[in-house]
């Protein structure tokens, strides 16, 4: 029995007891012991999935560079605000002149002084290409009253002679209107111009009767003629109902009229 107790006094002298906690210990285990319960609730609750935080911005060389870049430069300007929509125009009634009128037009509005203008604000009008215009034109108002198919020759011709197409309108019944292209298909927007006696209203007017092409924005397939002058080149221009195309053509016969649009798209194109 001795032997026995000498044995466990051995045993217990290797394996050893833990030494009694202190205090602060005590409040650590408590400490970590809550920070874990707390953990396990909130993701019970949220399904394991914590919210991202926002990203963090390193500081890189740029930011130096910005800083000098913008302490050597001018002091940018501010642009000035666009100016105000022009005031509103009612447009009661529109009607185009079709190709065969256009004597009827002449012989009431030749005289006319006219006054243009093109876009001094960028509105759709402005920015959207000449292309699209002349789609929603179509769409819109039907075919236009003058192309290149209607001259002869471009033989000694200026310039401004050979516009794409003019659609020739008479709006509210009194105020002549003329809508035109003036620099070609690749360009944007339109010009338009009225009687002068109109010209204070003439902003209001291309305001009321041209904003109507974009708040309903129907394109219908077209095709015109186009003559580059500064290449003496022919071009087919127009829209098959899904793209818009410009397509370089030997000179045409204007004696056979405006083209067709099958002639340069297939009839599954054209819808």
């Amino acid at each position: 029995m001795r032997q026995i107790g000498l044995l466990l006094v051995v045993l217990a002298g290797m394996v050893g007891f833990p030494n009694p906690a202190s205090g602060q210990e005590l409040v650590a285990r408590f400490r970590n012991a809550r920070l874990v319960k707390i953990a396990d609730e909130w993701a019970n609750r949220r399904g394991m999935h914590l919210e991202a935080l926002p990203p963090a911005h390193l500081p890189t060389r740029g930011d130096t560079l910005a800083a000098w870049m913008v302490s050597r430069g001018p002091q940018p300007q501010l642009l000035p605000p666009p100016p105000p929509p022009p005031p509103p125009f009612t447009v009661d009634s529109v009607y185009v002149f079709g190709k065969l009128e256009r004597v009827l037009f002449l012989n009431r509005f030749g005289n006319t002084r006219w006054a243009f203008m093109q876009g001094r604000r960028r509105e759709d009008i402005d920015t959207t290409s000449t292309a699209d215009v002349r789609a929603r034109l179509q769409a819109h108002f039907g075919d236009p009253t003058v192309t290149l198919a209607e001259l002869d020759s471009v033989r000694g011709r200026a310039a401004e002679e050979l516009i794409q197409f003019e659609y020739w309108m008479l709006v509210n019944d009194s105020i002549p209107v003329m809508v035109l292209d003036v620099n070609g298909p690749l360009t944007r927007g339109v010009v338009v111009a009225t009687d002068a006696r109109w010209r204070e209203s003439l902003d209001a007017i291309r305001y009321g009767l041209l904003n109507p092409l974009f708040t309903d924005p129907r394109g219908q397939p077209y095709v015109d003629y186009f003559y580059q002058v500064d290449t003496a080149t022919w071009y087919a221009s127009g829209f098959d109902g899904a793209t818009f195309f410009h397509r370089r053509i030997d000179r045409p016969d204007l004696k056979l009229g405006r083209p067709r649009l099958s002639e340069y798209v297939s009839r599954d194109q054209n819808r």
